[in-house]
């Protein structure tokens, strides 16, 4: 795995020159624009919803990804508070492309499943508490079963199955930084929004 990201890594540079992203200048603030944005979302207090969180931990923690991440375990990134940590990025990270990550539900022979969406995410979608698009490119893990009561089925999921989707989706983050940033660069015409 480690020597996957080194040669994800080494071929950074090269792609990004490719496509034109690090010729990009530096952002006010010092911040690169060409370091893309990963947000981890969803609450550690919910065992279906700590996917998110727990993807980031393990970005920063296990894969040291050239990323700036935002949403772990311990201060998660969740529906009280995506729209302040949306806007910060939006500002600090102007021209960065940003990859959000959440926990989602489907059908039953889905769960376990990594899913890519290159329209970000709809984070609350599944408990209904908006319909607002976060990211440029969504990778969801599907936790549970949709049903009538999404909530019950985020409370009530498999917290080991959850714990190693979390893995899952962060070792699949981290070993496709680069495709993954590339996609939304191009999808965004070069990285402006």
């Amino acid at each position: 795995m480690k020597e996957a990201i080194k040669r994800a890594d080494s071929g950074w540079n090269k792609l990004m020159d490719a496509v034109g992203f690090n010729s990009r200048p530096v952002a006010e603030g010092g911040r690169r624009s060409d370091i893309p944005v990963v947000l981890c979302i969803g609450s550690d207090k919910v065992t279906g919803d700590i996917l998110g969180p727990e993807a980031g931990r393990r970005l920063i923690e296990e894969y040291g990804i050239r990323a700036y991440v935002y949403g772990v375990t311990g201060r998660s990134v969740n529906g009280a508070n995506i729209d302040k940590y949306d806007g910060f990025i939006r500002e600090m990270h102007a021209d960065s492309p940003i990859i959000a990550v959440d926990a989602c539900l489907g059908a039953k022979a889905e769960i376990g499943n990594i899913k890519i969406s290159g329209k970000g995410i709809g984070a609350g979608l599944a408990v209904r508490k908006s319909e607002k698009r976060y990211g440029d490119i969504g990778v969801v893990g599907i936790v549970a079963e949709n049903s009538e009561d999404n909530v019950m089925q985020l409370i009530s999921a498999e917290y080991d199955k959850v714990k190693d989707l979390s893995a899952r989706v962060a070792e699949y983050v981290a070993s496709n930084l680069v495709s993954l940033t590339a996609k939304a660069f191009l999808r965004n015409g070069g990285g402006v929004r």
